[in-house]
């Protein structure tokens, strides 16, 4: 029996030493394959932050952002002004520091890892959306009903309603029923993302049709340039899975690219020295006329992973803002606290408040 003790013993030391080696070689190879990209990249002069054995640069983004975080007040009352709102401020520098923090350091063109990774129409969709927004605007009528006084305004937070509208008509364009029928499945899914998120009527006018055109063209060159300095997607970012030749710069084979969008959308050499204006007009002769380089624009993505929602949030924000601004007058709450964050996608961290007023 002590035999056969001394065996199994011996025999678990075995095991445990050679899942121990397995270990340890799975480390130091991938180690080693880490270390040898990032050599082929500082040969051709991308230096960037040196890693940290298995946790690459990750130490550092936690301290430069524990750092940056110590600097932010959180928000107190409503007391902002329009001098200390900042619509196109580089928020990029307060959602991703570290970022910033090596593109300073570094330059334009960096290498850091995370553990062992380096990272260098439709008939019928208009009666749709119109059908979808109208109880946001009943809603809307509501709240100035029972908090607007004598002066008819309300203070109302968007975000919420917003979502309701958006989820209403991917709803009723996927699965043929209501957001209120697919409720459930919308909750899901913001947790999830949490965890890891007539044709007369619309214009309020019968003959409408150079006043349509006027305003289309119009408010789609505002939803551009918010899109621009506001792209709710951060990244595009492309994996080699060979080694592939762009321009002058080898890629080796396991490097993912991440291109910061918000930063691209703001760079002088490609939108010139009003790069950080909000300037709607810039989009009048479209994107190919707008910057130096039309492929610098990609708000909703590029190329084959170009964002396949494109196009109808695009009609959504068209439609839900010429039925909103035909029956409301809107302006920002003192109560608005300007902090945008990232939660898979750029959102306001505090809501969006607006005060409304029935037209």
């Amino acid at each position: 029996m002590e035999e056969l003790f001394v065996a199994m013993k011996m025999a678990s030391s075995v095991i445990l030493f050679g899942i121990l080696s397995w270990i340890l070689y799975v480390c130091v190879n991938k180690w080693y394959e880490s270390e040898r990209i990032r050599r082929k990249l500082i040969n051709q002069g991308i230096s960037g932050p040196p890693p940290f054995f298995l946790r690459g640069n990750l130490p550092d983004m936690q301290r430069i952002r524990a750092k940056v975080s110590d600097t932010i007040k959180a928000p107190s009352s409503c007391n902002n002004s329009s001098d200390k709102f900042l619509a196109h401020d580089d928020h990029i520098a307060t959602i991703f520091p570290y970022f910033e923090h090596w593109r300073k350091q570094y330059g334009r063109l960096y290498t850091y890892s995370t553990g062992m990774k380096h990272h260098l129409s439709w008939q019928g969709m208009v009666d749709l959306i119109v059908k979808s927004a109208q109880p946001l605007l009943t809603k809307w009528e509501e709240c100035i009903e029972a908090q607007g006084g004598g002066n008819g305004i309300a203070e109302v937070t968007v975000d919420a309603d917003l979502r309701g509208f958006s989820a209403n008509v991917i709803s009723m364009v996927c699965f043929g029923h209501s957001y209120s029928k697919g409720k459930e499945i919308f909750e899901k899914i913001r947790t999830l993302k949490d965890a890891i998120a007539n044709s007369g009527y619309l214009f309020g006018i019968s003959s409408f049709r150079y006043y349509a055109v006027n305003f289309v063209l119009k408010v789609t060159m505002v939803i551009q340039e918010v899109l621009r300095l506001y792209p709710p997607g951060v990244f595009v970012a492309r994996e080699a899975y060979e080694d592939v030749q762009i321009g002058n710069l080898h890629v080796p084979k396991g490097v993912n690219i991440w291109t910061l969008v918000p930063t691209l959308h703001r760079d002088p050499e490609i939108w010139g020295p009003d790069a950080n204006k909000f300037k709607p007009e810039r989009f009048k002769d479209g994107v190919s006329k707008a910057c130096k380089f039309p492929q610098s624009y990609a708000p909703f993505g590029l190329g084959a992973r170009l964002c396949v929602g494109k196009n109808l949030g695009m009609m959504e924000l068209k439609i839900v803002l010429a039925l909103i601004i035909s029956k409301f007058n809107l302006s920002l709450s003192p109560c608005y606290k300007h902090s945008p964050a990232f939660k898979i996608l750029v959102e306001p961290e505090h809501g969006v408040q607006l005060l409304i007023q029935k037209i």
